[in-house]
């Protein structure tokens, strides 16, 4: 499986509430509306978004990975307003060993209503099938109880804690291991 044979043509994927898209430039907007927020960037390894300028960036980079045929993301745009309310998609994979990690972030006033719960059970069943993965992984901030929720909702499995593993915002910080193995996989077959 190559990744561009995967993310040339980033596919979009339906759930219930949510289409798992490509991005548009013209999501700058939504975009910035939550990534400016400091609640919602506390426990992520980017700082809240200062300007629309630093949305665009960061929707030119998303744009340009899907020019390249790299990983990326998908916007998670809530059907029933037609708008973008977030992030999620594949951030790494390592193919030989068939292993990729996943990664989102979502606005607050969508938080708590199972809406990441199943833009993440889409996104591993997108692993799982079209990219034809053997284990796909969760890493978070340990104070983030939010996505330990989403992950356990997604029946991953919390398999430990790497110690200062990424430095952001200033500082080492420890990560929250969880992953699912596609023998675990039950929901989606």
């Amino acid at each position: 499986m190559q990744i561009e044979n995967v993310f040339s043509q980033l596919p979009q994927v339906a759930t219930d509430r949510l289409i798992l898209r490509r991005m548009r430039a013209s999501d700058v907007d939504d975009v910035y509306a939550y990534a400016c927020d400091p609640d919602v960037a506390r426990y992520t390894s980017w700082a809240p978004h200062t300007s629309p300028d630093e949305s665009r960036q960061f929707v030119r980079r998303v744009l340009d990975a899907y020019l390249e045929k790299r990983v990326a993301n998908w916007g998670l745009e809530l059907k029933s307003e037609r708008k973008l309310i977030g992030t999620g998609g594949f951030g790494s994979w390592d193919k030989e060993h068939g292993v990729a990690e996943i990664g989102y972030a979502m606005a607050k006033p969508y938080w708590a209503q199972g809406l990441m719960t199943e833009a993440v059970k889409a996104m591993i069943e997108f692993g799982f099938k079209r990219m034809a993965l053997n284990r796909v992984v969760i890493r978070m901030d340990p104070r983030n109880t939010g996505s330990w929720r989403v992950a356990e909702k997604c029946d991953c499995r919390f398999e430990g804690i790497s110690r200062q593993a990424i430095y952001a915002k200033g500082t080492f910080h420890d990560l929250m291991v969880w992953a699912i193995l596609r023998e675990d996989w039950s929901w989606g077959r």
